[in-house]
């Protein structure tokens, strides 16, 4: 069991460390609305890894035939919702701690980050490798519900970190920097969201 838990927590560290849409939307949440926000973002992503892992847990079968069915249809969302978050945050003006319409931010940067992760084929493939990779005993529910919580605990365990990371830093940026910081994190999601088309055209046309 421990080693399950073990494993579970390695899986959800590695799947969230790597800097792709929905870290990048927990830094710039972190740096221009606090803490708190950053909480929230990493709250979303980690949910929607955790379900995969759920479903992984209970049957990679299941995970196999889901993915060959309606992959196509997650990366098309995905890139979608990519480009609308990408010109959004180019176009946003930062409003600095802004507590009028914290409400607000919180549940669009919890569903936001949960949409982003869910509709991520990276997410699944490297959740799947490594899943696949790890001798796991998943005999019994109870080991599979461990596994989920473990894999929840991982990627909210970075998540939070790097959230606190970038509070850190925020302390020394002003309204003209975190301008800046909205135009950077516009362009990179821009350019996920173009990168993850051209992935789309080449699955459909080739």
């Amino acid at each position: 069991m421990l080693k399950t838990i073990a494993h579970g927590f390695l899986i959800g560290f590695s799947v969230a460390l790597p800097i792709g849409p929905s870290s990048l939307l927990c830094i710039r949440n972190a740096l221009s609305q606090g803490f708190l926000s950053g909480i929230i973002t990493s709250l979303g992503a980690s949910i929607a890894i955790a379900c995969y892992g759920a479903v992984a847990g209970f049957g990679m079968n299941f995970m196999t035939t889901f993915l060959t069915k309606y992959g196509l249809i997650f990366n098309i969302f995905g890139t979608l919702f990519l480009g609308y978050l990408g010109v959004k945050t180019l176009r946003e003006v930062p409003l600095m701690h802004d507590c009028s319409q914290r409400e607000k931010n919180f549940v669009q940067a919890f569903f936001a980050s949960f949409i982003l992760t869910i509709a991520n084929p990276m997410t699944v493939l490297v959740l799947a490798s490594l899943l696949t990779s790890l001798t796991l005993d998943l005999s019994d529910y109870f080991s599979a519900y461990f596994l989920t919580g473990a894999i929840f605990l991982g990627a909210f365990g970075w998540l939070i970190i790097l959230s606190l990371l970038m509070v850190l830093i925020g302390k020394w940026m002003n309204a003209k920097s975190m301008c800046w910081v909205n135009k950077i994190s516009g362009l990179i999601l821009i350019g996920f969201a173009l990168f993850s088309a051209y992935a789309v055209f080449k699955s459909i046309f080739c």
